[in-house]
């Protein structure tokens, strides 16, 4: 879960990160939208858990787990909330449209 933390702190960032609480609300949703399980409770717990994370003034939130996007539907699709797995997606097909470097490799 520190992934993003340490790397962001050793270029100088402060990294503000979700409560135990929120962060077992977070873990309760994602297990169960994997189970197909998750209830509109669960979803709005979760939306409120990252809420809670962008009110404490950040600049932006990493949603730093595959699942918390499809959580939150809609409301993931905000300037400030960063969903990795886009950006991965993204850059992927950037360099797959690259013309091909036998250096690079």
């Amino acid at each position: 879960p520190k992934v993003y933390a340490v790397r962001l702190e050793q270029e100088g960032f402060e990294v503000v990160t979700a409560t135990p609480e929120q962060v077992a609300q977070l873990d309760e949703a994602i297990l169960n939208l994997m189970e197909g399980t998750l209830s509109e409770a669960e979803r709005a717990a979760a939306r409120n858990a990252v809420e809670a994370v962008r009110a404490q003034g950040v600049d932006a939130t990493i949603l730093g787990c595959t699942e918390i996007p499809l959580i939150l539907g809609g409301a993931a699709e905000v300037d400030d909330l960063i969903n990795p797995a886009q950006l991965l997606a993204e850059a992927a097909v950037r360099r797959a449209a690259e013309p091909p470097d036998p250096d690079r490799d």
